[in-house]
């Protein structure tokens, strides 16, 4: 069967960290709009987030437009949480294809001298610690699968910054390089390990 936009992800399953948004309205992010796009073209997804009502009514929705599409709750800075989301998505489907990280939080506003050590922390686990426990919790099983595709959703805060969001633009440079180092060292497995700059998300 020809590759088409209503099939391209046929077979897939998807995984997809901070897409609990997932409904067509203003506040659709990134994320969302990825696993609702997965779902559309055949993919099956799993949404795993901390806003947990948001999730599952994504969910419920796309599933009464007749798409396949899981839940579970998954805070990316827990390696317990993507543990259990991994063997779940892998348990109901059987394999896992493609994981996209967009988990973040922003610290616009704030200038080296204004934000707090927490608060800096909190971005920095959420973006870097969040996406080094996610590829290697999905890189093995990914392995296993044969292949497979890790996309860190980034920044054009990780190439131009400015002074007032510095915890925001230093976690999103490390997500690049850490994307670039990944791919190298997944390459072999043929996992290919991408981050992508959409804007000033």
């Amino acid at each position: 069967m020809p590759n088409t936009i209503s099939n391209r992800f046929e077979g897939k399953v998807a995984l997809i960290a901070g897409g609990a948004h997932a409904i067509e309205t203003s506040l659709m992010g990134f994320a969302g709009l990825a696993a609702l796009e997965i779902a559309r073209g055949g993919g099956k997804i799993m949404i795993g987030d901390i806003d947990d009502a948001a999730g599952e009514q994504s969910v419920k929705n796309m599933r009464e437009a007749g798409l396949t599409a899981d839940y579970s709750h998954l805070d990316v800075t827990s390696e317990s949480d993507w543990i259990s989301v991994v063997e779940k998505t892998s348990s109901l489907h059987g394999h896992l294809d493609i994981m996209i990280m967009a988990a973040g939080i922003n610290n616009r506003g704030e200038t080296i001298e204004t934000v707090t050590v927490p608060k800096w922390r909190q971005v920095m686990d959420v973006t870097n610690l969040g996406m080094f426990l996610g590829v290697r919790s999905v890189a093995p099983k990914m392995r296993e699968n044969g292949g497979g595709s890790i996309v860190l959703i980034s920044s054009m805060m990780a190439k131009i910054t400015h002074n007032q969001a510095n915890a925001y633009a230093t976690s999103r440079a490390g997500m690049t390089h850490f994307a670039r180092s990944a791919a190298v060292q997944y390459g072999p497995d043929n996992i290919r390990v991408n981050s992508v700059l959409p804007g000033w998300a």
